[in-house]
């Protein structure tokens, strides 16, 4: 078991409480071989990784670097990762790719799961050395994100389109990452919108996710504060949708009675 030296006390207290041989190793990602992990097997058949996909908490090369640094020829590494929507990227994509540079092969495992331990949003990918197999695409592409304005590329089999929000420092007229995030998993098909379905936007803000759903074929009805609503509408006119959106004024602590 290894993990920063910092994280160890618990792990310890599992191993003896479990009555395990388990040997338990700090472990830096930056250095993985001078970790004493290394100092009586220089190369382990397996690797075991689980949450270790998480672009909000660090990025992913120290990661896919310790990977390359511990897999041999004939190790195979194992990783576990709950699934999650990113605004700068796609993590799967980018996990692929990076992986792809090392020389490092992905695959998604898809047989001999536990069907009590199956979700949609799950995954085991398989790690080893050698080509890429596994073909990832990052349907979304932020092509711009500065003070000024926020571009989205998104490329479909039925075609490319792009998103833009000129956006302002104020709360309303500003483009939050959870928007990114959210036209992301619209999108990839995280999140599984049909077109054509009817969708109710609260705080639309700049109708970054309100201007791509439109743009999939969803009737969307866009919300917000009567006084963020000519911003709104502008940034839809912008993006061509203002015709495909119902924009409706909306005040949470009131009657929701002009949707």
């Amino acid at each position: 078991l290894t993990d920063l030296s910092h994280a160890l006390d618990m792990a310890r207290v599992n191993v003896e409480r479990n009555d395990s041989n388990a040997e338990v190793f700090a472990l830096d990602w930056s250095n993985p071989r001078d970790s004493e992990a290394f100092d009586l097997v220089q190369q382990y058949d397996v690797v075991l990784a689980a949450e270790c996909i998480l672009p909000k908490l660090y990025p992913l090369e120290p990661f896919v670097g310790c990977l390359d640094n511990v897999i041999g020829p004939s190790t195979e590494a194992l990783v576990a990762v709950e699934l999650r929507t990113w605004h700068e990227f796609d993590p799967k994509s980018r996990f692929v790719e990076l992986c792809a540079s090392q020389g490092l092969r992905v695959e998604t495992i898809t047989e001999g799961l536990d069907p009590d331990f199956i979700a949609d949003d799950l995954e085991i990918w398989r790690v080893t050395r050698g080509a890429s197999t596994e073909k990832q695409h990052d349907w979304v592409q932020v092509t711009k994100w500065d003070a000024d304005e926020v571009r989205l590329d998104c490329d479909l089999k039925e075609g490319r389109f792009s998103v833009s929000h000129v956006q302002q420092r104020n709360i309303s007229e500003r483009t939050w990452p959870s928007s990114i995030a959210s036209s992301r998993a619209v999108v990839t098909g995280f999140w599984d919108i049909n077109r054509g379905a009817r969708v109710l936007e609260l705080g639309s803000g700049g109708g970054l996710a309100a201007c791509v759903l439109a743009r999939l074929g969803c009737v969307v009805t866009a919300t917000d504060l009567p006084a963020n609503l000519p911003h709104l509408e502008a940034s839809l006119a912008r993006n061509g949708v203002l015709a495909k959106v119902q924009v409706r004024p909306l005040d949470w602590s009131q009657s929701p009675a002009s949707v």
